[in-house]
């Protein structure tokens, strides 16, 4: 992952404005024979047209996701530990933090006690040092709803072909990139991997930001001149060369926060829950009715269900988060009668349709639609996309009933 720039207000609410690329770089290595350039060009060509395809045949109702990753093997004792040190870039990062992005970093400082703790107890189960909970705060400044120009989303601003690699669910309707709990587990996952590559956390982290190939050509180059290969002596793009300092400079200050003028951090347990499994078509606002709490408090717990809505078209068992006690509730609920199905139907796009012909078919205003469905534009529909048509918005025309889903 990259930053693209520094700044006070980045895009994806972070405390510098970031672009996920990991892994998306295309120049060959230097001093790679043509066989390995080769195979490097294939297997991103793989790559891309995987992450191309995907979504249509997600859409299609084909399974896309890859085999289970191989388990790997327990990390070296050194792999739980990372040295936190001061040079000339991580002052000047602390410097900026603690002056012109103050306001910023206390925003993310006040989120800090709900969500780091928790991190970093997944961190620690995970075998990687707990301080790596602070790169969340780089990355979106501890919003689990971060959206990154290029689309890279969550805590810890997964794109989703990654996302999808470590095992995490991207749907139209359902993000788990947006889940805290699956996206941290991913995270230390993902970063585990990048240290047990390079034997490094500073190389680790410019990998998360830049992408493995970009270290590794770095290293190389360096190599070739007679140079060091250690984080501060590579050539690597600006954006990855703030990034490890900006890192070292947010875990500093919170190793240290009263000595720096800030309050200490008070712990939260992270939002008690129970996780309830099953099938369900309805919304996150019905079923807080139904186990009578409010609805707020259950879409904060339910982040990665983006709209609030569980659609008819939406594949597996619902992963559902629920306050103490909200399981039997529900099960009480449900055991009076099944819950009302929300005024949607789902409309598959057959070939030559258009989005007017849908709103005019269904009775629903054009803006209903791409609100709903999250189209940016009315000419970008494809083939075979499933789309969700919100009934309760129709004032007229031919449509179904819910009860006909």
């Amino acid at each position: 992952m990259r930053i693209a720039r520094v700044g006070p207000h980045g895009s994806s609410g972070g405390l510098v404005e970031l672009s996920t690329g990991y892994g998306e770089h295309w120049l060959p290595e230097p001093g790679a024979s043509p066989t390995e350039q080769a195979e490097l060009l294939l297997a991103r060509l793989l790559r891309l047209a995987r992450s191309l395809l995907a979504p249509l045949l997600e859409e299609l109702g084909f399974e896309t996701r890859p085999p289970e990753l191989e388990e790997p093997a327990p990390p070296p004792p050194s792999a739980a530990q990372i040295a936190l040190y001061e040079n000339d870039e991580v002052r000047k990062f602390m410097r900026m933090f603690l002056d012109s992005h103050r306001q910023a970093f206390s925003r993310g400082l006040a989120r800090a006690g709900q969500y780091i703790p928790m991190m970093q107890t997944i961190l620690r189960e995970e075998g990687v040092p707990a301080d790596l909970a602070y790169l969340a705060i780089v990355e979106s400044n501890l919003d689990p709803r971060a959206l990154s120009p290029k689309r890279a989303a969550g805590l810890w601003q997964f794109m989703r072909t990654t996302a999808r690699h470590f095992r995490l669910r991207v749907e139209p309707w359902y993000d788990e990139r947006q889940d805290p709990i699956l996206s941290t587990r991913a995270a230390a996952r993902l970063l585990r991997h990048l240290h047990g590559r390079f034997g490094s956390w500073e190389l680790a982290l410019a990998a998360y930001n830049a992408g493995e190939g970009r270290v590794k050509q770095a290293m190389r180059a360096s190599r070739a001149l007679g140079g060091q290969e250690d984080f501060w002596n590579l050539s690597l793009p600006l954006q990855t060369r703030r990034y490890v300092p900006s890192f070292m400079a947010v875990a500093l200050i919170y190793n240290n926060l009263e000595v720096y003028g800030f309050g200490p951090l008070e712990p939260e347990a992270f939002l008690k829950h129970e996780v309830v499994r099953g099938r369900f078509v309805t919304t996150l606002d019905e079923i807080a009715k139904r186990i009578d709490v409010s609805a707020r408090l259950l879409w904060e717990l339910n982040p990665a269900w983006k709209q609030g809505l569980i659609p008819p078209n939406h594949r597996g068992n619902v992963l559902l988060r629920v306050p103490p006690g909200g399981t039997e509730r529900l099960k009480a609920a449900l055991a009076k009668g099944p819950l009302p199905l929300p005024d949607i139907v789902s409309h598959r796009v057959v070939r030559g349709e258009t989005l007017s012909q849908i709103s005019r078919r269904y009775g629903v205003p054009m803006s209903a639609l791409l609100a709903v469905n999250r189209i940016p534009n009315r000419n970008l529909v494809r083939y075979g996309r499933i789309l969700l048509i919100p009934l309760s918005h129709a004032g007229g025309g031919t449509h179904l009933t819910a009860r006909e889903i």
